[in-house]
């Protein structure tokens, strides 16, 4: 089974899955055998797989979708869930995952919204993650705010011990000042002991493959290839 990498985030709207496209961009450029899946998406009209899911099945060149569950309301699964009169089966959307990962050298695995996310009334997304055993890289904001928040993610992560790759700081409104977002990424590294991948910069919602790739070619992308190499 391929490697699974997960993309979390301090929460909703702070870029996760712009990240996950960029990373998958970036890593199949360099010759990475890398796919990206969403398990769960919610506010997806009836019948569709989503914009997010969408963008994920192209940056992964695959012609199946990249998505496993979704529903139309946009809240958090338990609660779409509920709408629909449905529950969801973290253990089948982990053996899918799982199925998935099969297929490729690494499967990217983006969450929704943040670790401890409910999907059923006893289970939350930081519970699919241990269960899969993926390691994380964590999304955050990268302006004011995103210390606080990005500090408790990584409490989290490490309560149910959870391996971290590191952070990306996502600059998602396109309004991060370079000094304060610097300021930032050295705090999070200095307050919670992990590394700080990166800045992923403003990208349109229009941003090709190339874009994307170029993006996150900017990053520190070794925690996701070194093991790779070395297999």
């Amino acid at each position: 089974m391929g490697r699974i990498v997960a993309v979390t985030g301090t929460g909703t709207g702070v870029g996760k899955t712009v990240l996950t496209a960029a990373l998958c961009a970036a890593l199949r450029r360099r010759g990475v055998d890398c796919r990206a899946l969403k398990p769960v998406a919610t506010g997806v009209p009836l019948g569709g797989v989503g914009e997010d899911a969408e963008l994920l099945r192209r940056v992964s060149g695959a012609n199946g979708p990249a998505v496993l569950a979704t529903f139309e309301l946009a809240r958090s699964p338990l609660a779409a869930a509920a709408a629909e009169g449905r529950e969801l089966d973290v253990e089948a959307l982990a053996r899918s995952t799982e199925a998935a990962a099969a297929g490729c050298d690494l499967l990217l695995v983006e969450g929704v919204g943040g670790l401890l996310v409910p999907l059923t009334r006893r289970q939350t997304v930081r519970d699919l993650l241990r269960r899969l055993d993926a390691e994380v890289v964590i999304a955050a904001l990268a302006g004011l705010g995103t210390i606080g928040h990005t500090a408790l993610t990584v409490e989290a992560a490490r309560d149910a011990g959870l391996r971290l790759l590191g952070v990306v700081l996502v600059d998602v409104a396109g309004e991060g000042d370079p000094a304060f977002v610097a300021e930032n990424a050295a705090q999070i590294a200095d307050q919670c002991g992990v590394p700080v991948l990166g800045v992923l910069p403003h990208l349109g919602d229009a941003a090709g493959i190339d874009t994307l790739a170029e993006a996150a070619g900017a990053l520190d992308l070794s925690a996701l290839t070194a093991p790779l190499a070395d297999a």
